[in-house]
């Protein structure tokens, strides 16, 4: 029941060009590492990925460990912009595997924290977005897993405002318009789901398609007018699996390998390609590698590393960079590392 990502990303301007995506640390910090940074080779690759040679040219991807950091370290919690500057923080795992009701107001741009009205139940492996204008929180664990969708109202306070057909945790969820939100995998404590839900005010929900397994801890984007869902986990394993989702006929199709399997990422678009960020390479294995991905060639560039490893972190796109909050090390973390 540990782990979405997610936290759900929006389309930013791209830190690399088209052309490129390629990276290097700006500052790399001293946490144990599982996956400490060794010469980049292609061996080890799945079979069926495509490595493309690192280019030569265009802006790099870098990566810096702010100077400032949360006032608790948390895990598997959701992040969603909330306006300028700003994200707001909400649930999580603190040390000690304890939920959170906790929502945090986090200025991006100088690390101020404020404290909001907390979640309506304490929630964590759970997924997030904006919808129609309200954060919106899904499902997640607690003492059990949750069907309880919570949604902030326009006071500030959070509410449930509806239920997912089926209780889910360790789920994604990704916006392909600001008024509509797909709910992608999860467990329900018994099963991984393979219905992808379709939801416009997190009350009422359609099947939109069905994957062709169930998945959890799984990175999801949207971009192009396609969702593309990369790996996750699935009975203690970690999956390599790259889906490919057409939110206008429901068709799913398999249309690539990761580099390796992984699980518990982040995934955020940039411009024409997607980029994947740290997770799990199994169970009790955290990496700080980044990729960069192609979907129009089905082609995966290195993109270097992260300043340390780190899973199941809280993700937002915002003003051109990538914010990364708390996360799994494999200890947690109150550390944010900013990609630009």
């Amino acid at each position: 029941m540990r782990g979405a990502l997610r936290a759900i990303v929006v389309a930013t301007a791209a830190a690399c060009t088209v052309a490129a995506c390629s990276s290097h640390p700006d500052r790399t910090s001293q946490h144990g590492s599982a996956d400490a940074p060794r010469p980049t080779t292609s061996t080890g690759a799945t079979s069926g990925s495509r490595i493309a040679n690192p280019p030569h040219r265009g802006r790099a991807v870098t990566t810096r460990v702010l100077h400032w950091r949360l006032p608790h370290p948390v895990s598997r919690a959701v992040a969603m912009r909330y306006a300028a500057g700003r994200a707001l923080l909400a649930g999580g795992l603190g040390p000690g595997d304890v939920s959170t009701p906790r929502v945090l107001l986090v200025d991006l741009t100088n690390g101020s924290v404020h404290q909001t009205s907390d979640l309506a139940k304490p929630v964590h492996d759970s997924a997030g977005a904006v919808l129609a204008g309200r954060p919106t929180v899904f499902g997640g664990g607690g003492l059990t897993e949750l069907d309880d969708v919570q949604q902030m109202d326009r006071h500030g306070r959070w509410r449930v405002v509806g239920h997912l057909p089926q209780a889910r945790s360790d789920l994604s969820v990704t916006t392909p318009t600001p008024r509509r939100a797909v709910v992608i995998g999860g467990y329900d404590g018994r099963r991984t789901p393979t219905s992808v839900l379709l939801t416009e005010d997190g009350s009422h929900f359609s099947t939109d398609a069905r994957l062709p397994a169930g998945v959890r801890y799984a990175g999801v984007a949207y971009s192009h007018g396609q969702l593309w869902v990369f790996g996750g986990e699935d009975n203690g394993h970690e999956l390599s699996e790259v889906l490919r989702v057409d939110v206008s006929t429901g068709r799913v199709r398999r249309v690539g390998r990761l580099p390796r399997p992984l699980g518990h990422e982040a995934v955020v678009p940039l411009g024409d390609r997607l980029l994947v960020l740290g997770g799990r390479t199994s169970p009790a294995t955290v990496t700080s590698r980044m990729w960069c991905y192609e979907p129009a060639r089905g082609t995966w560039t290195r993109a270097g590393r992260l300043p340390y490893p780190v899973a199941d972190a809280a993700s937002v796109s915002m003003g051109g960079s990538v914010y990364l909050l708390g996360g799994e090390t494999p200890g947690f973390t109150a550390d944010v590392i900013r990609v630009q």
